[in-house]
């Protein structure tokens, strides 16, 4: 009998410490639940801040290039520099892999590479913006505009006369360069028009 009671008391609490292994699984299965659902809600607000980001560049680009003479052959002239020694490793149009950046160009290069102007122009505008980082927008006259993100380091200023020896910026630590050519508002591949 004695024999017996122990079997069950340990029966017993082997059930109790499954059942407290069970109620722990489940905490941290809840646990886990939560945190993802935090992180997709953080997700959708991060796009949502990213869509209003290419809204609001998209709208500054054309505040832009409505001044100025629309110019239908300065597409078959324009001749524009690499901006940084690296590899292209999305282009224009590639919206693959999440790359939301297909209206222009990205290089892969090393951090802090030097950034310069793919042609002559004036900054046009220097400004931080949400998915892009820092942003340098640069109007090279006949309604031409070269966009370049992924910087650090800026060393021009607004309304500053640039050439192609001019460092611009350096590339950030994600040494990841976005390269965007616009020609009448609308954005081109950088790569048609590589010397």
């Amino acid at each position: 009998l004695d024999n017996l009671i122990k079997e069950s008391e340990q029966g017993i609490s082997e059930i109790e410490l499954k059942k407290s292994q069970i109620r722990e699984k489940e905490q941290k299965f809840k646990e886990l639940q939560i945190t993802s659902k935090n992180r997709e809600r953080n997700l959708d607000l991060s796009l949502q801040k990213l869509k209003r980001s290419q809204e609001e560049l998209e709208s500054l680009v054309a505040n832009f290039t409505k001044f100025g003479k629309a110019s239908s052959e300065i597409s078959s002239d324009l001749k524009v520099s690499i901006p940084v020694k690296g590899e292209i490793i999305k282009k224009f149009g590639d919206e693959s892999s999440g790359f939301q950046f297909g209206k222009g160009i990205l290089f892969s290069v090393s951090q802090q590479t030097s950034i310069n102007p793919v042609k002559s122009g004036i900054v046009a505008m220097i400004q931080d913006m949400a998915g892009y980082g820092s942003v340098i927008i640069i109007d090279h006259g006949n309604r031409v505009f070269s966009l370049y993100a992924g910087i650090d380091s800026i060393s021009v200023k607004e309304n500053q006369s640039v050439d192609q020896r001019t460092e611009i910026a350096k590339v950030n630590s994600q040494a990841k360069l976005y390269l965007e050519l616009r020609i009448n508002g609308k954005a081109q591949d950088p790569q048609i028009y590589l010397k």
